[in-house]
This record gives structure tokens, C-alpha cells and sequence, in this order.
């Protein structure tokens, strides 16, 4: 299972998400002025099966229902919002992009320590009356959404840099 969740990651979802990503960065000047997102439009006609997901939503109070199908996957939809999902095709939690760029400088300049992070989190969001399943959840799912937010982030640098290169070259 986790091979298969791993190469629909890298194959997939995050080839899928750079052209989105780069208009989100576009549209709220580097994630700074993040603005409600417009639903996705189903191009497909549910043809792909529609289903609904309920996705907790790391940014202290989103929780939202999605209706995904085949031109609508739950991570084009989070990524607009400006979320990330911890899982490829049906995420059962989402994090705020900022919070993501945050934690990811935060651990450039400290030991790594999801751990630590999500207990943190836990804590905080117990305090304000919501309840997480199940212990430990929190981290499995926030580590593997911080995992592949950087792996978005690095292929969306790598294409850019190869657009570049290759307009550089025919000039």
C-alpha cells in the first residue's frame, strides 16, 4: 500500500499540482494574501465516479466536504484553497500551505521533530474543542502532507529552473 501511495505521489498527483501550485503562488503574492477559493469546475460529468470526502482542514477552522471525481481529485481542490493533503486521492486531513512553508524553515533551523510539532498542535487544537481520532494520527498524517509538500515544492523549482534554462539556451 504505501508503494502504491508513494508512486501515485511521484507519478501523479504531484506532476498535477506544479502549473496549480504556480498560479496559487501567482494569484496571492507568495501565499501573503490568501482569498477564498473559487469550487473547481467538473469537467468529466462525474463519468470517474463523484464521491464526497470530509477533510479536516489544519488552519484552525476549516473543516469542508469536497466533491472530488476524475477532473476534480481532492488535492487540486485542497491546493486551491490553499491546503495540502496527506494522502494522494482521498485525504482525510489537509494543511494550511503556510503553516507547511512555516514548519518546513522552522526545521531547516532546528532539529526535525514532527513529533514534537504535532503534539504541540494536538494540544492546542484539544484546547479549542477539537478531537482527533485517534492518538498519533495527527503526526502520521501532517508528516506524510510536510513530506510531500517539499517534494511539490522541489519539482516546482525544477521546472521553473528548466524552463529557464532551456529559454536561456535558444536566446
Amino acid at each position: 500500500k504505501k508503494l502504491r501511495q508513494w508512486s501515485t505521489w511521484a507519478n501523479q498527483v504531484i506532476p498535477d499540482l506544479i502549473d496549480p501550485y504556480l498560479e496559487l503562488l501567482r494569484s496571492t503574492c507568495n501565499l501573503a494574501q490568501m482569498c477564498q477559493a473559487a469550487p473547481v469546475p467538473c469537467a468529466c460529468g462525474g463519468r470517474g465516479g463523484t464521491k464526497a470526502l470530509n477533510v479536516l482542514c489544519v488552519d484552525y477552522n476549516s473543516e469542508f466536504e469536497l466533491s472530488v471525481c476524475a477532473c476534480r481529485p481532492a488535492a487540486l481542490q485542497l491546493l486551491r484553497r490553499g491546503f495540502f493533503p496527506c494522502a494522494p486521492i482521498a485525504p482525510s486531513l489537509a494543511v494550511d500551505i503556510r503553516m507547511l512553508e512555516f514548519v518546513k524553515t522552522l526545521f531547516v533551523r532546528m532539529p526535525p521533530n514532527a513529533t514534537a510539532w504535532c503534539d504541540a498542535l494536538e494540544s492546542f487544537l484539544d484546547g479549542r474543542g477539537y478531537k482527533l481520532d485517534t492518538r498519533d494520527s495527527m503526526r502520521r498524517r501532517f508528516s506524510n502532507a510536510l513530506l510531500w509538500y517539499g517534494s511539490l515544492v522541489n519539482a516546482t523549482k525544477s521546472v521553473v529552473t528548466t524552463y529557464l534554462e532551456e529559454s536561456r539556451v535558444t536566446l
